[in-house]
């Protein structure tokens, strides 16, 4: 009886002190949020290339989150990027008579462009993969006579 009432008066005051402490242990208020303004700081420059610290402090927390995750995105557009041009470096060392249609038809995407149509290049594959598909296709189609 005695233990169990001791390792309870154990417990309750661990949990005294972990709710009078902060996250980063006994760092006082003012330090914390020095670092978290510096991190903020160091994040922009890192991510974002912005060394305006006027324009930086202007920023809402909200609009300093939507920066951070569209440089991430940009980042992961970066990637992609370096992915399609490795199978294109690829696809042209390993093709007998390698064709630059093959890898980017810039000269149908600039018509494509200029009329308006607001296809994109995976819609634009897909649709030729399909007409290709379908050149030699003659329906077998015969109409059912009415009545019998």
């Amino acid at each position: 009886m005695e233990q169990s009432r001791f390792n309870r008066q154990i417990s309750e005051e661990r949990g005294r002190k972990r709710t009078s402490e902060s996250s980063e242990g006994n760092v006082p208020k003012q330090k914390r949020a020095i670092t978290s303004i510096e991190k903020v700081f160091e994040d922009s420059a890192r991510y974002l290339g912005v060394f305006d610290t006027d324009l930086i402090l202007s920023w809402t927390p909200k609009e300093y989150r939507a920066f951070l995750k569209g440089a991430q995105y940009r980042q992961i557009d970066d990637y992609e990027y370096m992915a399609k041009s490795a199978m294109a470096i690829g696809y042209a060392s390993r093709a007998k008579r390698p064709k630059e249609k093959r890898i980017f038809d810039a000269k149908r995407m600039r018509k494509k462009l200029e009329t308006g149509q607001d296809y994109d290049l995976e819609q634009m594959k897909r649709s030729s993969r399909l007409n290709k598909a379908l050149k030699g296709f003659e329906p077998n189609f015969i109409p059912k006579k009415k009545g019998g």
